[in-house]
Parts: structure tokens; sequence; C-alpha cells
């Protein structure tokens, strides 16, 4: 068994092996006629007074805590409106001005028409991305993904960067 994950619970870590691909960032997401839309960075608590849309704790249990625990830092709690299932949804919802959300920078390669990406001056949150390999799987097929997969790190890390 092979795949893409973020890092994966302790209770299971042990049973994979598991490679840096690259590493993300959180960013704000902003309707593209947000008043922030023309910044290029700006502290969290800039949103502060906003409605916030984060993706649902069941679907993505560490980005949901990551995101109140940086609030919390900033100073201030948000006011989540929408808790979506998915991340493409989240997106939508933020390009029809419903609110504004936190989410790592590679959700601008959804489609974002609409949205406006601002970095976070003042989060350092680092949030890997992983290829996990099944430490008892030595499938041929497996060995050769892999293999391509770490072959096209650097590409993949160009790619996400841009």
């Amino acid at each position: 068994m092979v795949g893409f994950s973020r890092p994966l619970p302790d209770s299971i870590n042990d049973e994979f092996v598991s490679h840096t691909i690259y590493v993300d960032s959180l960013v704000a997401i902003v309707n593209q006629n947000h008043a922030l839309a023309n910044y290029k960075n700006i502290d969290l608590a800039k949103l502060k007074n906003e409605p916030f849309i984060i993706l649902n704790r069941e679907e993505a249990l560490g980005l949901f805590d990551e995101t109140i625990l940086q609030c919390k830092q900033a100073d201030f709690s948000p006011n989540i409106i929408s808790q979506p299932r998915h991340m493409q949804t989240l997106v939508t919802e933020v390009a029809a001005g419903l609110g504004v959300a936190i989410a790592p920078y590679c959700v601008r390669k959804l489609y974002s028409e609409g949205c406006h990406f601002i970095k976070l001056s003042d989060v350092l949150t680092q949030i890997p991305v992983l290829l996990q390999i099944k430490k008892a799987d030595t499938n041929a097929a497996v060995n050769a993904f892999v293999e391509i997969a770490l072959n096209a790190k650097l590409s993949i890390e160009k790619s996400m960067a841009e």
C-alpha cells in the first residue's frame, strides 16, 4: 500500500515508511473583491471580525485544530459560519463571498477563480505532504511508484511553490 498524506496518527505511524515530498504553509483565502484582496501578506488578527469557513473537523482534524489554535494565538475566536466536508466546497464558498478561510497553500491548485490567497506573516505552521509506504509491502509496482515519486520531488516542490 502506498499513498500521499499528511502526517499519520502515532497509533499507525510505525507501520509505514514516510518520505517528505514537500512542505506547505497555511494561507488566508478571501474573495477577490474583499478589502484585503490586494494584500500579499497579513497578520491573522486582521481576520478577527470576519465570518470563517473551516473544513469540517471530522474530515481534517489537524487543519481544524490548527486553525483554532492559530486564531487563539492571534487573540480571537473565529466566527465559524460553515464547515464544509470538501476543500473544493470551502473554496467555492469563499469565492461566493460567504466568508474567509485558512487552508494550505496547495488549495490554490483547485478551481479557485474568485479567490485571493494571502500569506499569513505570523503563522509559521508547516504542513508536510508525505509519501507513505506500508512497511510490509514489497510489491514491485509499489516500489516503482515510490521511485518515480521520489525522483519527481524537486519538480513537485517547484510546482507547488508557483
